[in-house]
């Protein structure tokens, strides 16, 4: 089975006093408060002292929110709160949205973090969103990645090297480095590293790093395949997307050093024969034929 992390997320909504509770795939509580007169605290860039009074500038507007989401998550914030000054239903309505935005800014993100729940308080034109969020990898855990990867890549990429054989080296080396997680308990580039072995989400994550390092621009795809759900990566080369899974070109069980190329840097349609996905993502429509 190749496994991928579940997010899990509790929503809570406090508006002009009346209580909306609204819960999605998980019972992750959440602290609400009952009175719609409580003073509001922020840490994240603003402070409101009560609910008609802001010590400092509030942040103006939903892209704006979207950005210091982003920004708390990726210096890995366990809890914040922002503030949004304009209509509450219409933050509401796009919270949500919001919230995934941010965090798909960055794929690495957005594939290490565990659950989160947030909280809205609304008075007036002045909104509090709290933040409470969990995450498989911490900052000190990602900084370690980020050596490693830059040791790794110093001893398998050369300055001259293209920027196809730089996505082949790192496939390499990923796949020979890594076995599959089949007590389904790793699933970070970090404990791919430490362990030697990782869920798919891992082996993506992992790729995603050095290839991000190594200057090549990847994303991180989210899907199904015939045991379940599954991740992998595109890598853009020559202007054109292709699909490369690392997990499947990692044979099963492990075979230390062999690797295979079924899965390297393939079409849309060539991936369709066994894997799905649903969110969008860049098309990949020409076949590789190992010249760019």
């Amino acid at each position: 089975m190749r496994a991928i992390a579940k997010l899990m997320l509790t929503a809570l909504f406090l508006v002009t006093g009346v209580a909306l509770n609204i819960r999605l795939e998980t019972t992750v509580k959440a602290d609400l408060e009952t009175s719609a007169n409580a003073g509001l605290t922020t840490n994240a860039n603003a402070k409101v002292e009560s609910a008609d009074k802001a010590e400092q500038v509030v942040p103006a507007g939903i892209a704006r929110l979207e950005r210091e989401f982003a920004r708390q998550f990726a210096g890995r914030s366990a809890s914040f709160t922002s503030i949004f000054e304009g209509d509450p239903s219409r933050l509401n309505k796009s919270i949500a949205s919001v919230i995934g935005r941010a965090l798909h800014l960055d794929d690495y993100t957005a594939y290490i973090i565990d659950s989160y729940t947030y909280t809205v308080r609304s008075r007036g034109s002045l909104s509090s969103i709290q933040l409470q969020v969990r995450y498989r990898e911490t900052q000190d855990q990602t900084a370690e990645v980020d050596r490693e990867v830059k040791k790794a890549l110093g001893q398998i990429l050369q300055p001259d090297m293209n920027a196809d054989e730089k996505v082949k080296f790192v496939h390499d080396w990923v796949v020979r480095r890594l076995a599959y997680d089949e007590s389904l308990q790793r699933y970070t580039a970090y404990e791919a590293l430490r362990y030697g072995k990782a869920v798919c989400q891992g082996y993506a994550l992992l790729t995603y790093k050095m290839l991000s390092a190594a200057g090549i621009p990847v994303r991180i795809v989210e899907g199904k395949v015939a045991s379940g759900d599954h991740a992998w990566n595109l890598v853009l080369l020559g202007g054109r997307w292709y699909h490369m899974d690392t997990t499947w070109d990692d044979p099963l069980p492990d075979r230390p050093g062999r690797v295979r190329y079924d899965y390297y840097l393939k079409t849309d349609e060539q991936m369709r024969e066994d894997h799905s996905w649903t969110r969008p993502y860049p098309e990949a429509v020409t076949e590789y034929d190992g010249r760019h």
